[in-house]
Order: C-alpha cells, then sequence, then structure tokens
C-alpha cells in the first residue's frame, strides 16, 4: 500500500481504500460463519467493529468523488 503523509490522516490511494474495503468485508464473511448461539459476543463485536470501519471508508471514498 502505497501512503501520501498529511496533516490529519494519512492520505491513502483510492484504489487501496477500495482493496482494504473488499478485504474488510470478506473478513465479516468469514467471522459470521464462526458464530454459534453461544459465547461468540466478541465475534458479534468484531463484525460490528469492521462494518464501521466499512462506512467509514464508503464515506472517504464518496468525498472523494466530490472533491
Amino acid at each position: 500500500m502505497s501512503l501520501t503523509f498529511t496533516a490529519g490522516h494519512d492520505t491513502i490511494k483510492r484504489a487501496d481504500k477500495m482493496n482494504h474495503m473488499f478485504a474488510l468485508i470478506d473478513e465479516i464473511c468469514v467471522i459470521k460463519e464462526r458464530i454459534q448461539p453461544t459465547d461468540c459476543g466478541h465475534l458479534n463485536t468484531t463484525v460490528r467493529v469492521l462494518a464501521d470501519r466499512i462506512d467509514e471508508l464508503r464515506e472517504e471514498l464518496s468525498r472523494d468523488d466530490k472533491n
């Protein structure tokens, strides 16, 4: 992944953001397959955190499109 350092957040190329987002989506699918009826709260939490990160990336990509 190529990074350009700027004030605030690191600027990541659009293709890298998309690849990262798709990898997170794939990871959520793997984790969901491991969820059992009990004792899997940590997996549910992980799915929610990763889904939130995907939403953040979508927003970043949307903002990038407008600029």
